[in-house]
């Protein structure tokens, strides 16, 4: 399902045949360079050599380098690239820069909607107060039974405990990554 240039859907049409969050519709998306850049970047990470992450590799850079970002996922995605990817580093800066104005970049630790708070991101792009009021944001959203709300609609009971899960482990991750949590 890879283009030309290595870019992936982020799913494929299937995913219609089987209970999904109602954001994935029909499963009908063009390959692009989100969930692509986090592929590229984990596999980097692992020391993989193979020829679509030498083709992906060589678009995601053409893409980061030449038009800034839109969405707060794909900035998300391209920093695992970045930081993962031989010489990525370089491509840091552009990313930080993309995300004030990016889709999806929940800036204000009041705001209720769904999107990606600074918490997701390179805590150095951020001022200290700034990031602390995600950190206090995040801590104040832990429910009653321990967990951490998630911000979607799921498709049904499994996917609710399942991704209930997944959502809380990050937040306790970025919580004692940030001395917010006792051991």
């Amino acid at each position: 399902m890879a283009n030309e240039r290595g870019f992936v859907p982020i799913v494929l049409p299937s995913v219609a045949a089987y209970p999904r969050a109602a954001h994935w519709g029909d499963g009908r998306f063009p390959p692009a360079i989100s969930p692509a850049v986090a592929i590229a970047g984990y596999l980097h990470e692992l020391g993989v050599d193979h020829p679509w992450l030498a083709r992906v590799t060589e678009a995601c850079n053409e893409v980061i380098e030449s038009e800034p970002l839109s969405d707060a996922h794909q900035i998300h995605d391209a920093v695992v690239f970045a930081r993962n990817t031989p010489g990525g580093e370089r491509l840091l800066a552009r990313l930080a820069d993309a995300l004030p104005n990016a889709d999806y970049f929940r800036s204000n630790p009041r705001d209720e909607s769904y999107g990606l708070p600074p918490t997701k991101f390179p805590r150095e792009w951020f001022d200290d107060d700034a990031y602390d009021a995600h950190l206090e944001r995040l801590e104040s959203d832990q429910l009653e039974d321990g967990g951490w709300p998630i911000a979607w609609e799921p498709p049904g009971p499994a996917s609710v405990a399942a991704w209930s899960a997944i959502v809380t482990i990050d937040a306790l991750r970025t919580l004692a990554a940030n001395g917010r949590l006792e051991r």
